[in-house]
């Protein structure tokens, strides 16, 4: 017996009696939606970030709170978009750049990076807030290597600062600062002195510490026999001293700086005592403005065409 076929209803061919393809503008629910990823994206692996417990992120956390460990490995820690850039700006020998998701928004400071080959670590959101050394650290900080500077050659880059058992980082960081801007021709720590490469010091030298030559952890001693040797004038600051600007600045010389409690390590023999003479009832100046003072005078004196 024939089929009935309603009247202006098309009959269904038999593929779509059997389940095939349905009519055009009706998609069948077995029909898959059309793509949308890029098919170049596809074979790109998914981009891999570094947890607190990670061993990259270990040994930053080492570098950032561990002298020995810095000593060890010759490397310490550079942080924020500033340093960053300098340090990679400077030719300094930058290993890894750590990077938080917002590093994003810097797309200059990725590519310096990629432009000096530096391997590039993306970290998990919230890691760079947890291992940082600031309250509220900016998304990237990087491992940056140890030039070693030998004594020698410190002594060579005339004149010389010397840090005598400076404890404040603060302050040390100031007077690399200052003494990049004011000439310095190197800085020598003698062992006691607080730690050139810790984080508050990299940070509060704003640089210099890539730029400049730094020997730390000398012994007075080696350093006494080493500047004599060249014929340096070794000067001490104190307030028992010659007004500065009454000493000639201008033969070699090397400039020793003590900490603000005890100044001058006991024992520590100089050629000569300079001062900062001061208003009556002041009877100390932090030591990063002394230094600031002094170093300025040595390049003035040697800028200008004195008797």
């Amino acid at each position: 017996m024939a089929r009935m076929v309603p009247t202006g209803v098309p009959e269904p061919t038999k593929t779509q009696r059997d389940g095939g393809p349905a009519a055009a503008g009706r998609p069948s629910p077995a029909e898959p939606a059309p793509s949308t990823i890029d098919a170049e994206s596809v074979n790109e692996p998914p981009e891999r970030t570094l947890g607190f417990r990670s061993a990259p992120v270990r040994r930053v956390r080492m570098l950032l709170g561990d002298r020995a460990q810095r000593r060890s490995e010759r490397a310490f820690v550079v942080e924020g978009l500033t340093l960053v850039a300098d340090a990679i700006a400077s030719g300094a020998v930058v290993e890894a750049l750590y990077v938080a998701p917002e590093a994003r928004r810097h797309p200059e400071v990725l590519a310096a990076a990629e432009a000096a080959g530096v391997a590039i670590l993306t970290l998990e959101p919230g890691v760079m807030e947890r291992i940082a050394d600031t309250v509220t650290p900016q998304p990237v900080l990087a491992i940056v290597g140890i030039v070693p500077t030998s004594l020698a050659e410190a002594c060579a880059s005339e004149p010389v600062l010397v840090l005598a058992g400076l404890q404040d980082p603060g302050n040390v960081g100031t007077i690399l600062r200052t003494a990049q801007a004011a000439g310095i021709g190197a800085v020598v720590a003698l062992a006691g002195t607080t730690d050139l490469y810790a984080p508050k010091v990299v940070r509060a030298s704003g640089g210099a510490l890539l730029r400049m030559r730094c020997v730390a952890d000398v012994p007075v001693s080696g350093v006494i026999v080493a500047l004599a040797a060249r014929g340096f004038t070794m000067l001490g600051a104190d307030t028992s001293g010659r007004p500065y600007d009454s000493v000639d600045l201008r033969r070699p010389l090397a400039l020793f700086l003590g900490g603000e409690t005890h100044g001058l390590p006991d024992g520590l023999r100089v050629d000569e005592l300079v001062a900062i003479p001061m208003a009556a009832g002041c009877d100390s100046l932090n030591v990063a403005v002394a230094a600031g003072i002094l170093c300025f005078e040595i390049r003035r004196q040697r800028h200008l065409q004195l008797p």
